[in-house]
């Protein structure tokens, strides 16, 4: 299974792309943008300057190539700084961007009043163009009745697992939470040293896949934050059980350790998003993360807490920003429509896209890749339906929270239970912070 150069986060890099960069995050409607400023003078000859990291770069050339006569500009910028330069072009009353690609957390990060970022887009669209995209793909573009961005990629959940392994220890793949658990018990007392999955991720992998309100909206302004709920604890006493049979480690995703534990073949599962196996597993040329041999990787579906229906966790998935300030909007809308549709760009994407016409191009690439057991496109569109909305998209990160709290703790020896009061208590005045009333506080 291999590693790629880019720093995206878990705790240290999130994945965004179909063919970019990659929670969610899960569906939500995002902030109300506000529409304080004076309306911008158009100009339909005008160059549309994009803003994007630098893994955006292939698909704007592909775009470039398409479309020889648009004018357009690229800034290379960090993703995570896209919040900050658009508070001082606010501030300067210039230099914004006509058009970004962001993770979905960011969307919302960029979409609250003082920010006033995102256009609505809703009347430059094509007719029907939202039929054409998986359903509820639009919903975390919403705002009220405005659409404030284009989706380009899903990050659904799953459980990768090694086939090989399942196989040669005569092991069933679960299904449920509950037999997840009981297989980290047979692992660890037949198998010691093989890993069943990662704590760095765990947000998604397990909370948000358990239905645990982590950041739930109850509307634009409002959250619930409970990780007393029943949802929670029950993860929480999962994830102390396996971290102290060491079937899961508290070690992050990009470090050499957990390297070594998948290419010393030790890695029996993980959970996490469809983009892992072209990303993390080795499935593009570019990607040096994890050595994968041939034909061992396997996903399987979200799992399930007995006599519930499985949710899913999201881990990235980004979409289409157009600047309110563009002046050229329809043709920085063109562009975004040309990224998350065109089938140039679905050839080589490396994660599922949002569009389903793209989706279907893209999965035959994954059927002629070597690395997988089976195509994983079939697991991957079944996970996009059951994204949970219990970890929505709002103005602050909670992933980055549970890094330096939860799983820095745990890297100290303590346990997930000791850490989740002090972890609630930052999620409810960070919230509070970011202009969030939140439930039962």
């Amino acid at each position: 299974m291999r590693r790629t150069g880019r720093n995206h986060g878990w705790t240290v890099w999130r994945r965004s792309g179909a063919g970019l960069a990659a929670g969610l995050l899960a569906a939500g409607v995002l902030a109300a943008c506000g529409s304080s400023n004076d309306p911008v003078e158009t100009d339909p000859n005008a160059a549309v300057t994009i803003w994007a990291g630098p893994d955006v770069m292939g698909v704007v050339d592909l775009y470039r190539e398409a479309h020889p006569d648009v004018k357009v500009k690229v800034e290379t910028v960090a993703r995570a700084d896209f919040p900050s330069k658009v508070l001082l072009a606010n501030n300067t009353g210039k230099g914004w961007p006509d058009l970004i690609f962001l993770e979905m957390s960011l969307v919302a990060q960029v979409s609250d009043a003082a920010h006033d970022f995102p256009l609505d887009i809703s009347t430059y669209l094509p007719d029907n163009l939202e039929e054409e995209f998986t359903p509820g793909a639009f919903d975390s573009c919403r705002s009220g009745d405005e659409v404030i961005c284009l989706r380009n990629d899903l990050a659904p959940n799953v459980l990768w697992y090694n086939a090989k392994l399942m196989d040669r220890f005569g092991y069933e793949v679960p299904t449920t939470f509950e037999e997840y658990q009981a297989l980290s018990d047979q692992v660890a007392k037949d198998h010691p040293g093989y890993l069943m999955g990662l704590l760095d991720g765990g947000l998604e992998s397990y909370y948000q896949a358990s239905g645990c309100p982590v950041a739930q909206k109850e509307s634009s302004d409002e959250l619930r934050i409970d990780l007393e709920d029943d949802a929670c604890t029950r993860v929480t006493g999962m994830l102390d059980h396996m971290l102290e049979n060491k079937t899961i480690t508290p070690l992050s995703v990009s470090g050499t350790e957990v390297a070594k534990t998948v290419s010393d073949d030790k890695m029996l599962m993980l959970m996490g998003p469809a983009w892992f196996g072209q990303y993390l597993f080795g499935g593009t040329p570019e990607s040096t993360w994890y050595q994968t041999a041939d034909g061992q990787l396997a996903a399987a579906a979200p799992l399930a807490w007995e006599g519930e229906e499985a949710q899913a966790g999201s881990n990235g998935g980004g979409a289409w920003v157009v600047s309110r300030h563009a002046k050229n909007p329809e043709t920085a809308v063109d562009i975004a429509v040309w990224m998350a549709t065109s089938p140039e760009h679905a050839a080589t994407a490396p994660s599922l896209p949002a569009h389903r016409p793209s989706a279907e191009i893209w999965q035959k690439t994954l059927d002629a890749n070597r690395l997988y057991a089976a195509n994983p496109y079939p697991v991957f569109q079944d996970a996009a339906a059951r994204i949970s909305t219990s970890l929505s998209a709002v103005r602050f990160d909670p992933i980055t929270l549970f890094g330096t709290t939860v799983l820095t703790d745990a890297q100290q020896g303590k346990s997930v239970e000791s850490a989740i009061e002090t972890y609630q208590q930052q999620l409810v005045d960070t919230a509070r912070t970011a202009k969030y009333d939140v439930a039962g506080q």
